[in-house]
């Protein structure tokens, strides 16, 4: 290895770019230099588990980390691409206490309220934690106590950055502290709505806040929350309803240290007047400001007329000159939205409609460079202007055949990292071929295709290096085992990380699992006709189920657990109960 003649300086330094994760899982064992350095030089880890195989997890948590405990500093658990992650960790870390330096800790797409709980448990456990994220976590209603979890997060000593993103179900509206936090000052609230009570109430219990991102269903005058003590100097807030103009002002002379303010609404429209006198009474602080304002208005006629007088609200030396704030103006058939350029495009304008600046044709053309989305698969059929290029094309959905003006459209896909693609046929291999060949960094590969079309093999004889994920959910195939067979050998097959596919014989599954090389993840999924009618699963041997096949979920994730390896785990999705995971 060319590697290997390098020295320790410079290797220590290239490993500290590195995830914990993949240097185990890239150097250990190769030789007892690597071990030397991965045991005895290296001073931190950050270990990111999302998207790891369980072999991989199991090894780490239960042969490594327990030797490295007091070197970890980041940790990242996930269900993500996973599952049971959070449970095993649990069960393999009983106690977070040697953990003695983790200042950041990530819990994401976790479904069990009582691993959670054990969880911030734990984190009492930790001297030096200071920042806790809680992504894309649900659990059931029923079980979710939100006040527990709010004053075991709130009593934590040191922590001073904790963001909570959509977490579900719960009760309709925040549920305050109970506590008040001796050190929170950065939270984000992405998942129950506030009020301005709350708000004056959660201020209350978070004194050091500086920094806030939250949902607020309402804000009312009699609630004004007092700026002697408030520190907020970032705020970002989304109003998913009506919110009254002059409520708006009122609430935002309470913040008169604001630095970056970012507003999202989704039905008012305030014009630039009334944002001038708000930024110049109230917030001459300021130095960032991001707005996104939405009206769907059932006066198709004036709707033109409104969106002109807007925007040329927005054309002041205060806009223009003073600040360079510009902003766009988008007009659909029964919709008015003002957006500052610094935000993205939102999906719905880049449909249909007329889109308006008050900036420079520069400017411009800069704006439709940071599209990084286009989830419309007619997007390339509208008209547009010609000097416009996307370039930074992260998320694509797209039909074939291609239109014409694309490629002078695009004129590369190399930040394209998923790829959706709706009604393949062998015509288009060509074209399918040309946009995975200018792709380096693609991952995901998506198909949607409905049942009327016959199923088209040669898909997965398509050429590209860096696709790690399948996704056939929605392409309305089961896949039989010559099927299942071939798509384990294609090139893509081979190389395929993540699948999600539908077969129609429970030892096709077996096939998978045996055959994909590099298969660490596997989601099959079954339509409620198909497991009503108990077609999905059928004998092909001697075997004993029960009478006439009807072969539920439970006896069938137990007869996967007994043919596959015992380090697979098999278990049933608790959202999509005839759906089955298998973690390998």
């Amino acid at each position: 290895m060319y590697l290997e003649v390098l020295p320790n300086e410079i290797l220590l330094g290239l490993f500290v770019h590195l995830n914990g994760t993949d240097l185990f899982h890239g150097f250990y064992g190769l030789n007892s230099r690597f071990n030397l350095l991965l045991y005895k030089q290296i001073q931190s880890y950050c270990f990111d588990f999302m998207s790891v195989s369980k072999h991989t997890f199991d090894l780490i948590c239960q042969q490594h980390l327990p030797l490295l405990a007091d070197r970890v500093i980041a940790l990242r658990l996930s269900n993500y691409d996973t599952v049971g992650q959070c449970d095993l960790f649990v069960s393999y870390i009983p106690s977070f206490r040697p953990l003695t330096c983790l200042r950041l800790l990530t819990i994401q797409k976790l479904r069990s309220y009582e691993v959670f709980i054990e969880l911030l448990n734990k984190c009492h456990e930790l001297d030096s934690l200071t920042c806790l994220n809680v992504n894309h976590c649900h659990f059931l209603a029923v079980q979710t106590n939100y006040s527990l979890i709010i004053d075991k997060i709130w009593s934590l000593p040191k922590l001073t950055d904790c963001h909570f993103r959509n977490i579900v179900p719960g009760p309709y509206s925040f549920t305050l502290p109970t506590i008040i936090s001796p050190s929170l000052e950065n939270v984000t609230l992405f998942h129950h709505e506030l009020s301005s009570h709350q708000l004056k109430q959660l201020f209350y219990f978070t004194p050091r806040l500086k920094s806030l991102s939250a949902i607020v269903m309402k804000l009312r005058d009699i609630d004004h929350i007092t700026s002697r003590r408030l520190k907020l100097i970032q705020l970002r807030l989304y109003f998913p309803y009506h919110i009254n103009a002059s409520n708006m002002t009122f609430f935002l002379r309470s913040t008169p240290n604001l630095r970056h303010l970012d507003i999202n609404m989704r039905y008012n429209l305030i014009d630039g007047d009334r944002w001038e006198h708000i930024i110049r009474s109230y917030l001459q602080k300021l130095k960032i400001f991001r707005l996104k304002m939405k009206l769907f208005s059932r006066n198709k006629q004036l709707i033109k007329e409104e969106a002109e007088n807007l925007l040329d609200s927005f054309r002041s030396s205060f806009w223009i000159s003073e600040r360079q704030w510009f902003v766009r103006c988008f007009i659909g058939e029964s919709v008015i939205s003002l957006n500052t350029l610094s935000n993205k495009a939102d999906r719905y304008e880049t449909i249909s409609g007329l889109c308006k600046y008050t900036c420079s044709d520069d400017n411009y053309r800069k704006y439709y460079n940071s599209v990084t989305v286009i989830s419309d698969i007619t997007f390339f059929n509208h008209p547009m202007p010609s000097n416009i290029y996307l370039s930074n094309i992260i998320h694509l959905h797209i039909r074939l055949p291609i239109n014409d003006r694309f490629w002078s459209i695009v004129p590369n896909l190399n930040k394209l990292k998923t790829l959706t693609l709706v009604y393949y046929n062998d015509m288009f291999e060509s074209e399918l071929q040309a946009i995975l060949d200018r792709a380096p960094h693609l991952t995901t590969l998506t198909i949607r295709q409905d049942a009327s079309l016959s199923m088209q093999m040669s898909l997965f004889k398509r050429a590209n290096a860096s696709i790690r994920k399948l996704d056939l959910e929605n392409y309305a195939h089961y896949f039989n085992e010559n099927e299942c067979l071939l798509l384990a050998r294609s090139s893509l097959g081979i190389q395929c990380e993540v699948l999600s596919i539908r077969v129609n014989n429970h030892e096709n599954i077996i096939t998978l699992v045996k055959s994909m090389i590099n298969l660490r993840i596997l989601y099959i999924y079954q339509s409620d006709e198909m497991y009503s009618n108990a077609t999905f699963l059928t004998r092909n041997n001697d075997e004993t189920f029960p009478e006439q096949d009807q072969v539920n979920n439970n006896e069938l994730i137990q007869w996967l657990r007994d043919h596959l390896p015992s380090t697979c785990l098999v278990i049933k999705d608790l959202y999509y109960v005839h759906n089955i995971i298998i973690w390998i």
